[in-house]
């Protein structure tokens, strides 16, 4: 019966994968195609086509009437996401199309790589020279996006974990673009009192997540609720600027 529904037959190709002590057959994916029409989502295609990215798209036909549309695709695939290309394109529509071959073992080089440009960030609040803030930034979009791609297409060793890795992907981002806000009120904002401590943590939940302790996780833990209410403190009672508070604290 499963057969039927997943209409394989010898002409098709089922897949095996063993994940720990299991074994898991699943009807060979097919390549996932998609239809958009720039005209019906105006300012909010960015977000759709990066979203389509994420889901695991692997060729998009796009329609548009102006130019605009056209940039937009551009920065998509200039600033976004990593391996599509425009691979046709006319007066009024285009087709992007992924031109790499993801491979499962990417995942951990790759989500590595954002964690450490994250910190590499936040240090930035530590030193006299100032980062390359919108490069870094869009370096972790495109690096966690690619991420939760391979996690769409590929899953993990342990899928009851996709959810969490996706996660984590999710919050990295949101980090970059904290940080990236932070910068752009001012470097030497008032809120780098507590960057100190912000870093120091984000250190020790890089080192947990890769080499975990139990000990250390504890004493993370009760750092974080120590800088969390020292800084909801601060913005209830204190004169301190609410925008810089505001990001530390999300």
């Amino acid at each position: 019966e499963w057969v039927k529904e997943q209409g394989l037959d010898k002409t098709r190709q089922a897949n095996l994968e063993i994940v720990n002590n299991k074994i898991i057959i699943g009807a060979k994916k097919d390549s996932k195609e998609f239809k958009v029409n720039a005209n019906n989502f105006d300012r909010m295609l960015v977000k759709v086509l990066v979203w389509l990215y994420r889901f695991g798209a692997s060729n998009i036909n796009i329609k548009f009437s102006d130019k605009k549309s056209l940039r937009d695709i551009r920065k998509v695939l200039d600033k976004k996401i990593i391996g599509f290309e425009v691979i046709e394109q006319t007066s009024n529509s285009c087709v992007i199309r992924d031109i790499t071959r993801e491979s499962a073992n990417e995942f951990k080089t790759v989500l590595r790589r954002a964690f450490l440009l994250i910190i590499q960030l936040a240090e930035g609040f530590e030193s006299e020279e100032k980062p390359e803030i919108e490069s870094m930034e869009q370096s972790i979009d495109k690096l966690t996006a690619f991420c939760q791609r391979l996690l769409m297409l590929q899953g993990h060793t342990d899928f009851l974990k996709i959810p969490y890795y996706y996660q984590v992907c999710t919050d990295l981002e949101h980090l970059g673009d904290d940080y990236s806000a932070l910068y752009s009120l001012n470097k030497k904002v008032k809120a780098k009192n507590y960057m100190n401590y912000i870093n120091k943590l984000l250190r020790e939940t890089y080192n947990l997540m890769y080499n975990f302790d139990e000990k250390k996780y504890t004493k993370t833990e009760v750092l974080l609720s120590n800088i969390y209410n020292k800084i909801k403190s601060d913005f209830y009672n204190t004169n301190s600027n609410k925008i810089e508070l505001y990001f530390l604290l999300s």
